[in-house]
């Protein structure tokens, strides 16, 4: 049986949504943990050390970065340009 690009298309971007929930609930973990957005956190982090609180920095930084680059791909699908 043969794929076609479009059922390609649907099953990556099936893939994307599913990987961009579970980024969503990371940040709002992160979000509540803190009892504070991303950018007031980092500011906090950046003025006073503690390793806890820089692992969960870099864990939200970088969730926040996979999240924009998987909205990019969805538009992109959606466009019709991937």
């Amino acid at each position: 049986m043969l794929v076609n690009d479009k059922e390609i298309k649907n099953l990556l971007k099936a893939d994307l949504l599913y990987r961009l929930h579970i980024l969503e609930e990371e940040i709002k973990l992160f979000e509540k943990k803190y009892n504070k957005k991303f950018s007031e956190f980092e500011k906090e982090v950046r003025k006073k050390e503690n390793f806890e609180k820089w692992d969960d920095y870099l864990d939200w930084k970088s969730a926040i970065k996979e999240l924009k680059y998987i909205k990019k791909k969805i538009s992109e699908i959606n466009s019709g340009n991937s």
